[in-house]
C-alpha cells in the first residue's frame, strides 16, 4: 500500500500542501481525502503510544475543504502501516492542548488498518 501511495503520489498533483516549521510537506489534500505522514516514534505517549494527533486549526480547515477521509502514512523503520478514518469520526474525537497548541486526537483503535502488520493491541481490540 505504501508503494501505492507512492505511486499516486508521483502521478497526481495534490488541490493542497501543509508544511511543517522545517518547511518540509507532512500532509496534503487529493479531492476528498487528507494524506498525513507520521512516524511511529511520533504516537502520543497520553495514548499510551496508540495514538496520533493533528491540529485543530488544520483540522477545522480540512472541513471546509470538504476533506471526508483521512489516510495516516506511519513509518516504523523500514515497516510502514497505512491507517485510515473519516473526519467525521474525528469531529467527536478528544481534543487535547500538546505542546500550547489545541489537537484533534487520531485514535488509531478506531482506525481501520488498510497495510502493514498489526501490532498485538490492535488485534485484541478489533477481536473484542
Amino acid at each position: 500500500m505504501h508503494k501505492a501511495i507512492q505511486k499516486f503520489q508521483k502521478e497526481t498533483t495534490p488541490n493542497k500542501m501543509f508544511y511543517n516549521d522545517k518547511g518540509t510537506p507532512f500532509g496534503y489534500v487529493y479531492d476528498d481525502s487528507f494524506l498525513k505522514f507520521e512516524q511511529k516514534k511520533d504516537r502520543l505517549r497520553i495514548f499510551n503510544y496508540r495514538a496520533h494527533a493533528i491540529d485543530e486549526e488544520i483540522f477545522e480547515e480540512l472541513v471546509g475543504l470538504g476533506v471526508q477521509i483521512l489516510v495516516l502514512d506511519e513509518k516504523d523503520g523500514k515497516i510502514f502501516r497505512v491507517w485510515r478514518t473519516s473526519i467525521q469520526k474525528l469531529e467527536t474525537a478528544p481534543r487535547r492542548r500538546l505542546a500550547g497548541t489545541k489537537r484533534v486526537i487520531i485514535e488509531l483503535t478506531k482506525c481501520e488498518l488498510l497495510s502493514g502488520d498489526p501490532e498485538e493491541w490492535y488485534i485484541a481490540k478489533r477481536s473484542a
